[in-house]
């Protein structure tokens, strides 16, 4: 078996590398400031950030859900829950109001959005959100670059991560906060890269590592001030940084007191804002997204539905691979990340892998995302940073398979491509036997989105709660109940709004769960019917 190719002459740890495909013997040292970009990728980068801004915009101005766009609902976005809550907060901030009333989330993007609220008629989002689309670019050539993946082929890759599918573009074009989110991760990224690529005490006792550790901490703190979820990788990032650049020698043990500093000094304003604005508690978003947690309980079935296959359990409903093909060879690399690349590319790639993997869990485990609300209510707008990053992955698997090493990323393609036929599937079930799904054909009684967290239903281990334990899915012959927790037991009775325990169910359509091969969930192509008992 061949060695692993290394992606870049300079980053190998052998002292006579081969050059892969799309290197070239005459890149600066890693040392230096400079990127070797050459005039195709500067073109690229270019054209790439141009059609970025175009497709943005047209995005931005077609969306029906854009202020303005629908005269029956002119406020469009701004009149949802979330979007409200965001620029309430930015036209606080813009006139200087602390009050609490007014603001809702952590205050990092309201804060980017007050600095456009003022005369903006509607449309406050519009520059802040392009400008962090931009800026995300940015930090992801360099990011690229310093793996191996230069601008020629890494700016397309950015493109189709985050304009390539229509289901995507309406991530960015709409106000959220992962937008700021995922410009910060990728400079965290892009500065983490520069500071790893110096090498030795010489390079650690220079003025450069310095000053990248120090920005690195102002940008880990800004992080976890927009989205204090992402705190999760920052932490695990954290982590790499000082096991991979202590182990390296590209900063000495001091040096992490300048990481420090960085993060006291973005740390102190913000928090004195914090607490001027909510005193020593959470947010009542943090409050409220609290009482929902998370759970561990069910992951791997939540991890399916969300990643592989929802149908027909939520019926109409699309996983991130049937609506995403292309982050597929992405999953694949991350299985055979060490063989495939070396030196410090694989240092960086491993650090985006083990950042990905757990932020990825994590939300999988949120209780409040569920295949309904993936797309419909646009919750894919968590996972939207992570998709350049798969598609780098999968491009550095790619170019494996085409210039070797070709042995472990073809195993991997294809026994991850196996394993993605396996679904699992409804199976009338009879009796009292646990099942994953039951249906009610009635109308649910006093159902309303309001109400939706207060139904429920009892069965033999006790109660489950709809949201945290179930879901109810309302629909034309009635209503389901999906085990989202664990499976129900027994006999069923449903539990109203007020509290009362109705009478038990009696011949219901029930349904456990059974392996089934069909065809790679990346494919899309398969459309399951739910069985009749």
């Amino acid at each position: 078996m061949s060695a692993p190719l290394p992606v870049r002459a300079d980053i190998a740890t052998s002292p006579t590398p081969s050059i892969p495909p799309g290197t070239s013997p005459s890149s600066p040292a890693l040392g230096s400031a400079g990127f070797g970009w050459t005039r195709i990728d500067r073109s690229a980068i270019g054209l790439v950030a141009l059609a970025l801004a175009v497709i943005y915009l047209l995005t931005y101005t077609t969306d029906p859900a854009t202020p303005g766009n629908n005269t029956r609902f002119p406020l469009g976005w701004w009149g949802w829950w979330d979007q409200s809550q965001y620029i309430r907060s930015a036209r606080a901030f813009a006139v200087h109001l602390l009050d609490p009333e007014q603001h809702w989330y952590p205050l990092g993007y309201s804060l980017l959005l007050s600095l456009f609220a003022r005369g903006s008629g509607g449309h406050a989002a519009l520059l802040p959100d392009l400008l962090c689309l931009l800026l995300a670019f940015a930090g992801f050539c360099r990011f690229a670059t310093r793996v191996g993946v230069r601008p020629a082929w890494g700016a397309p890759l950015f493109l189709l991560g985050t304009e390539g599918s229509q289901s995507v573009r309406g991530l960015w074009a709409e106000p959220w906060n992962s937008t700021l989110s995922a410009a910060l991760l990728w400079w965290l990224l892009s500065l983490t890269a520069d500071l790893l690529r110096d090498r030795g005490p010489a390079a650690a006792s220079g003025r450069k590592p310095a000053a990248l550790l120090f920005a690195l901490g102002v940008l880990a703190v800004l992080v976890c001030f927009t989205r204090p979820t992402d705190a999760l990788i920052v932490g695990i990032w954290g982590l790499l940084l000082l096991w991979f650049g202590l182990r390296s020698g590209s900063f000495r043990i001091l040096g992490v007191g300048w990481l420090a500093a960085g993060g006291v000094l973005a740390a102190v304003p913000l928090l004195w804002l914090w607490i001027a604005v909510y005193g020593f508690r959470l947010s009542p978003y943090m409050m409220w997204s609290r009482s929902l947690g998370f759970s561990l309980h069910g992951l791997w079935w939540k991890s399916y539905l969300l990643l592989v296959a929802p149908a027909p359990w939520f019926p109409g409903d699309r996983s991130l691979l049937e609506r995403l093909p292309w982050l597929f060879p992405g999953i694949a690399a991350m299985t055979v990340l060490p063989l495939i690349v070396a030196g410090r590319a694989r240092m960086l790639l491993a650090m985006l892998s083990l950042m990905i993997v757990p932020y990825s869990l994590l939300f999988f485990s949120y209780v409040d995302l569920v295949p309904s609300g993936l797309w419909r209510f646009h919750n894919a707008h968590y996972f939207k940073w992570t998709f350049p990053g798969l598609l780098l992955l999968g491009a550095v698997l790619l170019r494996a398979v085409a210039f070797g090493p070709r042995r472990a990323p073809v195993a991997a393609l294809a026994v991850l491509s196996l394993l993605s036929c396996i679904r699992l599937v409804p199976r009338a079930a009879h009796g009292d036997a646990p099942v994953w799904m039951a249906q009610h054909a009635m109308p649910v009684a006093g159902w309303s989105p309001e109400h939706e967290s207060e139904l429920g239903l009892r069965d033999a281990a006790g109660m489950h709660h709809n949201i945290h334990d179930i879901r109810i899915l309302p629909g034309d012959d009635g209503w389901r109940a999906i085990g989202m927790a664990a499976p129900l037991h027994g006999a069923l009775s449903p539990v109203s709004p007020s509290g009362s325990v109705g009478a038990p169910w009696s011949g219901e359509p029930r349904w456990t769960m059974r392996f089934h091969l069909g065809a790679p969930a990346w494919l899309g192509t398969w459309s399951p019917h739910l069985p009749r008992p």
